[in-house]
């Protein structure tokens, strides 16, 4: 019976022991406190423009994870921990930020729409360098919306991780925190879409 616990991680660890049997895998338990805010429109400019403001964070208050024993032994390889805040990514596979926040800030004047997001994540304590802690990463985005309703058409560019900020380094297969943050730089996106009738 596969079973999926909050964060997941059990779910993969049994679907990657198929057929082997000799993965081991634990109970996971989470609490954690969510806070999403969205404010009223401004007209800034009095022109007919409006700007919104934005912002969903969560704080990870433990993530309980039982004790973990050799399959079809009671051989005890893992004790009983909280992740909270902590990384593994080179074996367990995984890494749990205390605070992750979201940010935007829109305004929208006609067919004009400009949106800057940022998105934020806490230091981690490296499991595989001694709890060493992994700096903590905020990227920033730029999209600009265009929209020509008389041919129902819609033009997008973004500018992803505006000021090309790298990942900080942390000991895993590919030298950055996968779980949770891209290794691309600045990256451009353009996006058309057009609604047929």
């Amino acid at each position: 019976t596969l079973l999926r616990d909050v964060g997941s991680d059990l779910l993969l660890c049994r679907l990657t022991n198929l057929g082997r049997g000799f993965l081991p895998c634990g109970l996971g338990k989470t609490s954690s406190s969510n806070i999403f805010s969205q404010f009223p429109r401004y007209d800034i400019f009095g022109s007919g423009g409006d700007l919104q403001l934005g912002v969903e964070t969560s704080y990870l208050l433990s993530y309980e994870r039982s004790s973990v024993s050799l399959v079809g032994t009671s051989i005890v390889v893992e004790a009983e921990t909280d992740r909270a805040g902590t990384a593994e990514l080179l074996g367990a596979f995984f890494s749990y930020p205390e605070w992750r926040t979201f940010a935007f800030a829109r305004y929208r004047h006609g067919d004009h729409n400009a949106r800057w997001t940022t998105r934020y994540y806490s230091s981690v304590q490296d499991r595989n360098a001694g709890f060493k802690h992994r700096r903590p990463h905020t990227v920033h985005d730029l999209t600009y919306m265009y929209t020509l309703e008389a041919y129902n058409l819609t033009v997008t560019g973004t500018v992803a991780n505006l000021f090309d900020v790298e990942p900080p380094f942390i000991r895993s297969q590919n030298n950055y925190d996968y779980a949770n943050l891209s290794p691309l730089g600045r990256t451009f996106e353009i996006g058309v879409k057009w609604h047929m009738e």
